[in-house]
């Protein structure tokens, strides 16, 4: 199991907001809600609270993801500061940016560049 070899080896984990399959929290309560019970249940199993790194499951995981809920998300991060855990956020080529942009994965690049200030 995962979770023996992370304890064993004190390896970083990363938790992605889950119920019942990966992803699909829907709406950035249900990320917080779901987060705080998945780093309850790995620091309860032995996973070594400064390995976590949590990833708030941006992106078109289920069907009822729709891209309001990523941007919600993505505009509430700071929700999830009290967690005190590094933030894993994959958004590059993101669903979310392809219906926004109405592009598909190989033309939407551009939608997640990020200028440098």
């Amino acid at each position: 199991m995962m979770v023996e070899v992370a304890k064993e080896h004190g390896c970083p984990v990363i938790l992605m907001a889950s119920d019942n399959v990966p992803g699909d929290p829907v709406g950035m309560d249900a990320v917080i809600a779901s987060l705080g019970r998945i780093i309850s249940k790995a620091e309860d199993s032995g996973i070594d609270p400064d390995n976590i790194i949590i990833d708030p499951a941006i992106g078109k995981w289920t069907p009822q993801k729709l891209p309001v809920f990523d941007y919600e998300t993505i505009d509430h991060s700071r929700k999830t500061s009290h967690f005190r855990k590094p933030i894993l956020a994959a958004i590059s080529r993101k669903s979310f940016i392809g219906e926004t942009l109405e592009k598909p994965a190989s033309e939407r690049l551009y939608g997640a560049l990020q200028p440098q200030r």
